[in-house]
């Protein structure tokens, strides 16, 4: 692309551009320093990963904390037959307003 420039401003009889600069890698110690904002750049980036492990460490302790729950609720619940078979045999409670509370205790078995 630069040869097609310097033959373009030889035929006009102008003067070649400037070759195009291209950027110095500057040390790596530089970059760490950040321009001079390392001491807050540094520091910000640490605490948000200590936050984001927080949170994974905190959403995967709960994680475990509900699946156990589930589990010893499906272990202490009759399987879904036997449940079936349970609340057909069961006779129905009229709509009265007590009729929540007659449900809930013929459901768990404290009614015949």
């Amino acid at each position: 692309m630069l040869d097609r420039l310097h033959n373009f401003a030889n035929i006009l009889g102008e003067a070649a551009p400037a070759p195009l600069a291209l950027p110095v890698w500057n040390p790596m110690s530089e970059y760490f320093a950040m321009g001079g904002y390392a001491a807050y750049v540094w520091p910000a980036y640490a605490v948000t990963l200590v936050m984001l492990v927080a949170t994974l460490v905190a959403s995967l302790a709960s994680l475990r904390r509900r699946e156990a729950m589930v589990k010893a609720l499906e272990a202490a619940r009759p399987p879904r037959a036997a449940r079936r078979n349970r609340d057909a045999d069961a006779p129905a409670v009229p709509d009265t307003p007590a009729a929540p509370a007659l449900r809930d205790a013929q459901r768990d078995g404290d009614m015949p």
